[in-house]
Parts: C-alpha cells; sequence; structure tokens
C-alpha cells in the first residue's frame, strides 16, 4: 500500500531509474477514466489505454477498482 507523500523506486524492468515522491492517488474504474487519464500516462486516448490495461490484465479489469498514482521524479 502507498500514502501520499511516499517515496517510491522507479522500476523499469529489473533497473531502477530513480526516486519519486507520490503526489496524489485517485481510485476510479474502468469506464470513468479519461482521455486527459490516458494522455498523462503515455497513451493518444482513453481507448489505447483501455486495450493497454486490458491486454496486461484480462477482461477481469472491468469489474475492479484501479488506482491513478501522480508522483514526482526527485532523483535519478
Amino acid at each position: 500500500d502507498f500514502d501520499e507523500g511516499d517515496e517510491v523506486n522507479i522500476i523499469i524492468g529489473n533497473e531502477t531509474i530513480g526516486k519519486a515522491i507520490i503526489t496524489k492517488i485517485a481510485s476510479t474504474t474502468l469506464d470513468k477514466l479519461t482521455d486527459k487519464d490516458a494522455i498523462k500516462d503515455g497513451f493518444r486516448n482513453k481507448t489505447e489505454l483501455i486495450n493497454a490495461l486490458k491486454e496486461i490484465y484480462g477482461n477481469k479489469i472491468k469489474n475492479h477498482t484501479l488506482y491513478i498514482i501522480e508522483f514526482n521524479l526527485i532523483k535519478k
């Protein structure tokens, strides 16, 4: 579990690429995601984000709570 204000490692694959401070945690559902959410996460739109999430988690993601975690990079 994470909380706002926590310092976390940013890991890609097996490599730690930096540290960050969590600035915001928001819960949502798949149907409430927006294009703005998708763009912040590096996708072109909501549809592209949802397709990526379904590819990773399968259709079971439809009925789960999702968490959007925003952070500020503090160290590379």
